[in-house]
């Protein structure tokens, strides 16, 4: 009798909530497991993450010279790929990316390889799914607005997709997620809650230099919660300090000296953030969310939900739901200050990853406050558009995303080129006369600036552009400054502009003649219109050329390309106010009915 109550009490216990939400994750995140081992490469830099977890299995060591050297990769990467190493002070070749990812993996790759490392990372996005769900109750005690926040984000890019990638954004996001319930919970109050999430934390810096700021206010939060329990307070300075400082150390000792406690990561690092500018500042303001290759919203718009629903963390939470969603922020805006846009092999905003979930909060409080039909029916839809981007991008992520976009599906599927109506933040060039790095004619100091110089009667390429490789979709001008000087005729050809892509294809062909230019020999200001219609600068990069025809002598300073100001910010500025006006509009109706 006892055994069989027992037996009828587990089966009542895993029909909790928190048993099926596990269950359900567990089943949604493992499901396109054989799937994605039969169908997707490794790109980008993960085959490095997993030969270095190689190494350490089958080596016991970091040094990769030798697996790179026998093509150990060929494990799980059919082709050559170039070592991303650092010589550390003992000269040997060490991982050039953090190594925490690789550390961590490694048990998985010792059971399975790298269907192995796959099954623990997809794991680990059903813990991230769980952890979802109960931040979204916890802040709503609200079951179904936490069930279908947990579902929401689960099944929709760009959670959904990381799931399978070896990056260490999902592991990342579970320590943050975890530890942010920790601080938000009584739990902080108990020794052992506050150890874990300690000791979760101290793991965030190895994971990735990225995750350095957000593991610091993490520790800053965690002070204050804790500044009148002694002992806690001084195991969690001590332990995430010692980590951070073993970081440092470990890391200048891989690089070969002190300089890589600050330059590891073959220096990208600290060059990202050379070279700020408000013009570039706007650029990632807008384009984590809405550019049309890496925005979050335009892989997911269902997060406009939880955006709309930020008015109602405020209200409910006050400075404690701003502290939720700092851990997000501190990642967008880094992102935003270090300058890297485009990523080759990440699919819409990678390093936003680690933050995403804790909109879970904002987005549980739209489900339970904002009820009118219209505001179900975007939900509804940004939700299916969500999922079947899920579906297309698991289906074939090199298609969709990587180096393209998944706006190129929904262009494939219209007759209309939907890209000139999303934002594109694009990049532009610079080509300098002096810069060296074109064939040219003769450079001279003409009127105080460097041009390309090109006497009457020898014709030919004047400016020919390396590969312009900031240049990814959107609408541009091509400027630059010209003269010329004992033209013939007034009909007489003597500039020839073309801007091509990288396969052939003309984006611009522009012949300028003589009544273009100055009638007394000065210099006149060109502007040039172009679309560039290629998502994937890397393969199809786009080039310049400007050739005389050798009827005239000529001069021409620098060129630079820029995105159309009128079209970026336009169309930038019009989603932007789109988005402004449903928050605001949702939240003042929702607002009035709950003072009615």
């Amino acid at each position: 009798m006892k055994d069989t109550i027992t037996h009828h009490a587990s089966r009542i216990n895993l029909l909790q909530p928190r048993w099926l939400i596990l269950i359900l994750s567990l089943i949604v995140t493992l499901l396109p497991v054989p799937y994605v081992l039969s169908n997707w490469t490794p790109v980008g830099d993960e085959p490095h993450y997993l030969l270095a977890a190689y190494s350490l299995v089958h080596d016991g060591d970091l040094d990769l010279a030798n697996n790179y050297a026998q093509g150990d990769y060929r494990a799980f990467y059919d082709l050559p790929i170039d070592p991303h190493v650092r010589l550390g002070a003992d000269g040997r070749s060490y991982l050039s990316h953090d190594i925490g990812l690789s550390i961590l993996i490694a048990p998985a790759y010792a059971l399975g390889g790298r269907a192995g490392v796959i099954i623990f990372l997809a794991i680990i996005a059903a813990f991230v799914g769980v952890n979802v769900y109960w931040l979204a109750y916890e802040v709503t005690s609200h079951q179904v607005a936490a069930t279908l926040t947990w579902l929401i984000l689960l099944l929709t890019p760009i959670l959904s997709v990381y799931a399978y990638l070896v990056y260490p954004e999902m592991i990342g996001a579970l320590i943050v997620i975890w530890t942010v319930r920790q601080l938000i919970s009584h739990y902080s109050s108990l020794i052992v809650p506050a150890a874990i999430s300690a000791i979760a934390l101290a793991v965030l810096p190895w994971l990735s230099a990225r995750f350095i700021p957000i593991a610091l206010f993490l520790l800053a939060w965690k002070i204050w919660r804790e500044r009148s329990i002694r002992k806690q307070l001084l195991i969690s300075i001590g332990v995430i300090i010692g980590s951070l400082i073993g970081y440092f150390v470990v890391n200048a000792w891989l690089s070969g000296g002190t300089a890589g406690a600050i330059d590891f990561n073959t220096g990208s690092i600290p060059l990202g953030f050379q070279g700020i500018a408000i013009e570039r500042i706007l650029r990632g303001l807008i384009g984590w969310w809405l550019d049309q290759q890496r925005g979050v919203l335009i892989y997911s718009p269902v997060y406009i939900i939880a955006l709309i629903g930020l008015p109602w963390l405020w209200r409910r939470l006050r400075w404690s739901g701003i502290a939720i969603l700092a851990p997000l922020l501190i990642a967008y805006l880094s992102a935003v200050a270090w300058g890297g846009f485009w990523v080759g092999w990440e699919i819409s905003a990678r390093y936003l990853v680690v933050g995403l979930p804790l909109l879970a909060a904002p987005l549980a409080l739209a489900l339970i406050y904002l009820r009118h039909i219209a505001f179900r029916a975007l939900a509804i839809i940004t939700f299916a558009i969500a999922v079947l981007n899920t579906v297309m991008l698991i289906n074939s992520p090199g298609l969709w995303g990587y180096r393209e976009s998944i706006v190129l599906f929904y262009d494939r599927q219209t007759s209309i080129d939907l890209w000139r109506w999303l934002p594109a933040m694009s990049a532009g060039a610079y080509i300098d006369p002096n810069a060296g790095a074109i064939d040219a004619a003769e450079v001279v100091s003409d009127h105080n600036r460097s041009a390309w110089h090109t006497p009457i009667g020898l014709g030919g390429v004047v400016v020919q552009t390396s590969s312009l490789t900031d240049l990814t979709i959107g609408v541009y001008e091509l400027h630059f400054d010209a003269r010329a000087a004992n033209i013939p005729t007034i009909d007489s050809p003597v500039l020839s502009i073309d801007i091509f892509s990288g396969e052939g294809v003309s984006l611009k062909h522009q012949v300028l003649r003589g009544t273009d230019f100055a009638a007394d020999g000065s210099y006149r200001s060109f502007s040039l219109g172009f679309d560039e219609p290629f998502y994937n600068k890397w393969t199809y990069p786009v080039y310049a050329q400007i050739s005389s025809s050798g009827l005239a002598e000529t001069w021409l300073t620098t060129l630079s390309i820029a995105p159309e100001p009128l079209h970026l910010w336009g169309v930038s500025g019009a989603w932007l106010s789109l988005i402004a006006l449903s928050v605001i509009a949702f939240n003042k109706r929702a607002h009035s009915n709950e003072v009615a």
